[in-house]
């Protein structure tokens, strides 16, 4: 049994060579890619933390904006405790005795009448 080594059209240095560029080619594609990513996620994490702190400083009220705000809150709240007030004190006079008023039931006044004058007879 004789086996014959199929014939070689290159020389071995050649294929060598040839297999030693293409790694070489290889490692340097990967190192670029590689490269080119991290890159583009820096830029891409840059980006993230740029918004964000610029959100945070926006958000924020400087000191005078700070005080106008609480101006502002202060007197809504005043406004609020002292129309209450008011509305508290208009009852009260209202109904000191809790008679009801005349001028507020214009027929009442004339039912009230009757029924007295019935209790009479």
């Amino acid at each position: 049994m004789n086996y014959i080594s199929p014939p070689h059209l290159t020389e071995f240095g050649t294929i060598y060579y040839f297999k030693n560029t293409l790694k070489n080619c290889s490692i340097k594609k990967k190192k670029l890619q590689n490269k080119i990513f991290n890159i583009v996620l820096l830029f891409i994490f840059l980006f993230i933390i740029g918004i964000t702190l610029y959100y945070m400083y926006k958000g924020k009220l400087s000191p005078k904006e700070k005080y106008i705000k609480n101006q502002s809150e202060r007197k809504y709240i005043l406004e609020k405790i002292q129309s209450l007030q008011i509305q508290k004190q208009i009852e009260n006079n209202k109904m000191i005795t809790n008679i009801p008023m005349v001028n507020d039931q214009p027929g009442k006044l004339d039912e009230l009448r009757y029924n007295n004058n019935n209790l009479f007879l």
